[in-house]
Formats: C-alpha cells, sequence, structure tokens
C-alpha cells in the first residue's frame, strides 16, 4: 500500500505521480495568478476612469444632500402612517418636520448651495404633496362589492372590477 501513496487516478482510469500533480498544479496556479492579475488591472483601469466624488460641483452635492433630506422627511412622515392612531399623531409629524429643517439648515451651513438658503419650506411642500398623493392612491383599504369607483382613492377590492355604463357612476363589480 505504501506504493500506491504518490500515485493518482484520474478519470480515464491513468495514473499520474505526485510529480505530475505538482507540475499540473503550478501551472494552475500561474493561469490564477495572471487571471487575478488581469481582473486587479481592469478594475484599477475603470476605477481611475470614474469621477471622485470631490470632482462634483458644490452646488450638486448641496442640491443632492437636499434631496436626500427630502426623501428622509418623506420616510419619517410614512413612520408616522405606519403605526396607531390614523390619522398620524401631529407630534410625530412635527418631529419629522423639525428633522427635516435643522438637517437643511445643516446642509445650508456647509455652503455652495444654490440658492444658498430659503428653499426648505416649498421643498417641504412639495414632500407634503407626494405624501398625500400616495395616502390617496394606496389607502390601504379596499371598495366593496357595489361601492361607487374610479377616480383616485381607493380601489375595489380583489377580485372586483370598477365598471358602469355610459352616463352613470361606475361600481366595484
Amino acid at each position: 500500500m505504501a506504493g500506491l501513496a504518490g500515485l493518482a487516478f484520474s478519470q480515464d482510469g491513468r495514473t499520474s505521480t505526485t510529480s505530475e500533480r505538482k507540475t499540473l498544479l503550478r501551472q494552475l496556479s500561474k493561469v490564477v495568478a495572471v487571471t487575478a492579475a488581469a481582473v486587479g488591472l481592469a478594475l484599477g483601469i475603470a476605477a481611475s476612469a470614474a469621477p471622485a466624488h470631490a470632482a462634483l460641483p458644490p452646488s450638486s452635492r448641496c442640491a443632492v444632500a437636499k434631496r436626500k433630506a427630502a426623501v428622509k422627511r418623506l420616510r419619517a412622515i410614512d413612520a408616522c402612517f405606519a403605526k396607531p392612531p390614523q390619522p398620524p399623531d401631529p407630534e410625530c409629524l412635527a418631529k419629522a418636520d423639525g428633522k427635516f429643517q435643522r438637517e437643511f439648515l445643516s446642509i445650508e451651513a456647509r455652503g455652495g448651495c444654490v440658492p444658498e438658503t430659503g428653499d426648505a419650506p416649498g421643498v417641504g411642500h412639495l414632500v407634503d404633496q407626494c405624501e398625500a398623493a400616495l395616502v390617496q392612491v394606496l389607502p390601504g383599504t379596499c371598495l366593496a362589492a357595489g361601492s361607487e369607483c374610479g377616480g383616485l382613492g381607493a380601489f375595489c377590492c380583489t377580485g372586483l372590477v370598477c365598471s358602469g355604463r355610459l352616463g352613470e357612476l361606475p361600481h366595484c363589480n
């Protein structure tokens, strides 16, 4: 048995010695190393071609930060809608607005914004309009059979279709 330790069998039944296996492993290691080097070089070239964050103009960085703040406010308002009571607690909504206002002031204090200040109320109003539209389209309820339907608001419950005759209000059927 000790004499068989240096032999390995391939799928076609041939035998190979330990030295042949070592040679194959060395060749395979070289292929892997060359492939890894090529991938590393390609990634390095791709990374160097990508624009650096510092190359973004300050006004653009400010605008992106303000948009992120607006999305955070929308998420905070949605969090107020996600828990009782309904409609949301005014304190929860005020907390979301206060955090948004502070974040806007912080962004504007860094400088580079165009306009420099004063757009928080307008952006806040847009967030409110977006939330109101989403609540209207996705109210979390559905209309039962026979209910008037159509337009914005709740949709017919599963299995029902909003339909009607010309000149009549549509109903869930």
